[in-house]
Formats: structure tokens, sequence, C-alpha cells
């Protein structure tokens, strides 16, 4: 209860990579770092768990008037999972978004390249990118993916499933898209947008009208913000 600074548990992530079996654990919790890392408080939080789960533990210590701290401490298991996507392996770190159901994941991304129709002459730019799923997926129809996303985890994981993926044709960019892109060197024939609920941003948008790519393949969390940007880019919908 953050208003009194009273309990401590703030929330319980649980992932799992449907078709690995591969599980991780992420536990935030409130309280004073000193309190939180006592050797018998790791130890029966382990107990809990199977010695081959990912567990993670995160310190929210928010005292008043000083600044909210966040630290992350890595308690047993592997640092990552792993998950399969179209046939394709990709490795998910602790704070790196991945879709979350892995079936309608695939369906998601076939339906995105049955109507993008990559081909080998396409550049594409994969913004908002995450772990690179999309981009990677893209990567063998077409000549060059450039990626941009602000989430340095997420970027790690991009580069190394491109890696694992032996894709040589994907470069991630770590940053703010807005500020990042009109610092690319090159034209799209095709951007790939998958932003957070609140959509892409004014300063992505007007860098979008300036670069006018033949198309724009839009995947959203949230229908209301998408129509607010799907008509400031005035493309015509299919």
């Amino acid at each position: 209860h953050p208003p009194s600074g009273t309990g401590s548990l703030r929330n319980l992530i649980v992932r799992e990579g449907l078709r690995t079996g591969e599980k991780m654990v992420i536990l935030t919790v409130n309280g004073d770092p000193e309190w939180a890392l006592k050797k018998d408080h790791i130890a029966s939080l382990k107990q809990l768990f199977d010695p081959g789960i990912s567990l993670f533990l995160k310190l929210h210590t928010a005292i008043p008037g000083r600044p909210t701290t966040f630290s992350e401490f890595h308690l047993q298991g592997p640092t990552h999972i792993h998950e399969e996507v179209l046939g394709k392996r990709f490795m998910i770190s602790p704070d790196a978004f991945f879709q979350p159901n892995t079936h309608m994941a695939e369906k998601l991304y076939r339906a995105a390249l049955d109507l993008a129709k990559p081909t080998k002459e396409m550049v594409v730019f994969d913004l908002f990118s995450g772990t690179g799923t999309l981009g990677i997926l893209f990567a063998p129809h077409v000549k060059q993916v450039i990626s941009i996303e602000i989430n340095p985890y997420a970027v790690f994981d991009a580069e190394a499933n491109a890696e694992l993926q032996g894709v040589g044709n994907l470069t991630c960019y770590k940053g703010d898209v807005g500020v990042l892109l009109p610092t690319l060197q090159v034209r799209p024939d095709l951007v790939l947008l998958d932003p957070p609920r609140m959509g892409i941003g004014k300063e992505a948008i007007q860098y979008l009208l300036k670069l006018r790519p033949e198309r724009i393949l839009y995947i959203s969390c949230n229908v209301a913000t998408q129509k607010e940007d799907i008509e400031s880019l005035g493309y015509q919908m299919e």
C-alpha cells in the first residue's frame, strides 16, 4: 500500500516459453535493501521455486523525502528464457517486452507478413522494435531492416536474437524513435510500427510525414491512439 508505506509485494510477474517450457519469476518488493537482501530472506524465497526457474528480485525503495530507487538482483537459474515463434528461437530478458501469448503472436506476425508483402528490394524500419521479433521475421524477405528501441535490455536481446538466427541485414539502434528517426540517412520502403499504448508520438509522426514511406504497417494494443496516429499520418487504410 504505497500511500501508507506498508506491505512488501508490489507485483509478481511469471513468464513462460510455451514451446520451450522455460520459466521466469520476477518479484518486485518494496523496502530497505538491507532488509530485503538478508540471507535468510533470499534463502526462503529460493526454496519456493524449482532451481531451474529463472528467479529475479527487484527492489522498489520509496522513502519520503528521498529519491525513489530501483535495484534488480538475479537470484538463481538462467539470466534469460527462450521462446520459439514461427520456427525461430528468441531470447528474452526480464525487462524486455515479448508478446505473452505465443499462439496469437504467430497469428499476428503471419498477418503482418501477408499484409506488408515484403520483397527483396525493400528497406524496412522496425520502430518500437522490442526484442526484434518482427524485424527478424521480416529480415529474410527484405534487403535491410533498421530497428529502433529505447529499452537497452530489449536492444541487447534483439542483437543477440539476430545473431542467433544468423540474420546479417538487421541493424539495431537504442534510443527514442522521435529523436533517432531524423538521424537515419536512408529512406524506408516499409515502416513497421508496434508502439506502446500511448502511440507513436508527435515527433515520430512529423518525421514519418517527411519520409512518406510507400507503406506503413501499424500494430497496436490501443485502438484509440492508433486511430489518432493514422488520422495524423493521412495514409489510405487497408
